[in-house]
Formats: structure tokens, sequence, C-alpha cells
């Protein structure tokens, strides 16, 4: 179905919708009788129950689970899961019991924890595992609404050979426009590692600290940071190429148009010195993410809080 607002650019847009129908159970939908569970619910270095009961590094992992990586090149194929404050934890050995083994084994694999190095024993949130350039990254970020685990928040590198991580936080340069009373990296949101392996991370205005979020890039791993761009409420960042694409809230005003701050559907291609912003979508409110089309370099799908999925022309 495309959009007509009037604009024909709209029309180059179609929201992409999924029929799903019970009569189609077997194309569409899993039964129960599909789904197994993966992995003990003992953990390796926990002693109570690690999947539905309390642990003493964290939370009851059958609702805190935040993020999910699957690696098949390391460990005999490595699962790896950000939780809610309880930090990484990795399942091995899963690739071959998958292709030869039984349900019964992959269920006897035993989970643990892989907090050396990341942050302090709570507040450990990680909402985004990647592998980049070979490496494996995760984000931690702020625990709302205390805010107590400021010096822990950021990008972190893992190191197979000791299973440990390296907080890739050196110094972040305020910028001129932020208040001194404003603290900086309250709340991140996303990050990634382009193929320069410049990193790139973005947050949300949080805990009062007005104005003083946006687009941080650090060129020399880690070791300082700049805000490349401010922005109010970004939810994603992603690296394609050259290109960098960071989307989120266009406006903090409660009806949708231009407010206090920026935000929307930007992308820069000059490693984040300039920024240009698509406004010609059908939807311009509450943007989360975009996508690439794997099939198609020339398209790709934003997503939207309550909007759905858009599929057309990239910008």
């Amino acid at each position: 179905m495309s959009f007509n607002s009037g604009d024909s650019k709209c029309t180059k847009w179609f929201r992409v919708r999924i029929n799903l129908s019970f009569s189609q159970t077997s194309h569409f939908i899993l039964n129960s009788s599909d789904w197994h569970r993966v992995g003990s619910e003992e953990s390796i270095n926990c002693d109570d129950r690690f999947i539905d009961v309390d642990c003493p590094l964290g939370d009851d992992m059958r609702r805190q689970i935040l993020s999910v990586f699957w690696d098949e090149s390391i460990g005999g194929g490595s699962l790896f899961v950000g939780t809610q404050s309880a930090g990484v934890a990795r399942l091995q050995g899963l690739k071959s019991i998958m292709e030869t083994g039984t349900i019964e084994q992959m269920q006897d694999l035993r989970w643990e924890w892989i907090n050396t190095g990341l942050g302090s024993e709570t507040g450990r949130i990680i909402p985004e595992i990647k592998k980049r350039n070979g490496v494996l990254y995760c984000l931690l970020t702020g625990n709302a609404p205390y805010y107590n685990n400021t010096n822990d928040v950021g990008i972190y590198e893992f190191n197979h050979t000791n299973s440990s991580w390296e907080h890739k936080r050196g110094s972040i340069i305020r910028h001129p426009s932020i208040d001194e009373s404003f603290s900086l990296w309250a709340y991140p949101t996303s990050f990634d590692i382009d193929q320069s392996r410049n990193l790139w991370l973005a947050d949300i205005e949080a805990n009062g600290n007005y104005l003083a979020s946006g687009i941080w890039k650090s060129s020399n791993d880690g070791d300082s940071w700049d805000r490349m761009q401010q922005f109010t409420f970004p939810y994603h960042i992603t690296a394609v190429g050259d290109r960098i694409y960071a989307s989120g809230g266009r406006s903090i005003s409660h009806i949708g148009n231009a407010g206090w701050g920026d935000g929307g559907a930007f992308h820069s291609d000059d490693n984040g010195t300039t920024w240009a912003k698509n406004e010609v979508l059908p939807l311009l409110s509450n943007l989360n993410s975009v996508v690439v089309d794997p099939t198609d370099g020339t398209k790709v799908f934003y997503t939207f809080f309550g909007g759905g999925l858009l599929h057309g022309p990239k910008p």
C-alpha cells in the first residue's frame, strides 16, 4: 500500500505488512513443540538456578534478556546474551549439537557469565552485542532511574583469549554548548564500529541532562570522544560502509513538530562532520531504526514505534 499525502515523493514509500493466518500455521507460526530451551538451567559459575531463579550476579534471566548474539566461528558455536543487570552470559558448543546432536544434549550445555572487566557487579545493563571487523563488542548503559553506574557506561571490547572485557571509554570531551552541570552519557542506547574502526555511540537525553545527548565518535579506539551531532532521543546508530545512520525521535515536542533539540532520520557521509536529515518519509515521528535492504542496496527499511515498517529509497 503506498502513501500519498499530496507529495509525490511519498508514493515511493510502502508500508510493509505480513499477513498471518491461523490456517497457515506450518508456514508462519511455530507451535510450542517447535521451541526448546537452549542450555541448562544451571550455570557454570553461578550456584543457583540460572534461568528462573535469582543468582548472586544478577536478576531473573527468564525475563531480563535484552540482547542476543550468535557466533558460529568461536567455541564450537557460541550464543551470547546481554541482560538487564547481570551482564553477559555465554553458551559454547552449540553449533555441532544443533547439527548432529540431540535436544537433550543441547539442554545440558552450561551457561557461564563472562563479566570480567565489565563494570561493577550491579548495573550491568547490556542492550546491544555486536561483532564488527572480527571483534565482539557490547554496550553497557545507565541504570535508570538511579544513574549510579555512570563510570561503567560505554562500549566494551571482548578478549576471547582470557574471556575479559576492555572499556573503550577515555575522556569524553564536553561540547561547548553543554552546560557544565549536566552529566554525560547518562543513558546510551546504541553503538556501532565502522569499517575504518571509528567507534560510534548514541545516548538519549535523560536524568535532566538538557541538550547534552547525541551522536558521539571516537577515532582513537575510545581514548577520547567528541559529540558530532546533538540528538535528543536517538535510539539506534548503524554504520554501513562509509555512511552512518542515526535514527530516533524527530522532536521532543508532544505534538511531533520541531521542538527543543534535534532528531529524526539522520545520516552522514563524511565521518560525522555534517549530517543530512531524511524529511520525505510519510512518517516522521517515533522513528526507531534503519536497515539497508540486503537484496537491494538502493533501498532501506525504517521501523517506527507504533507505526510499523516502511520500505523505500535510500536517502
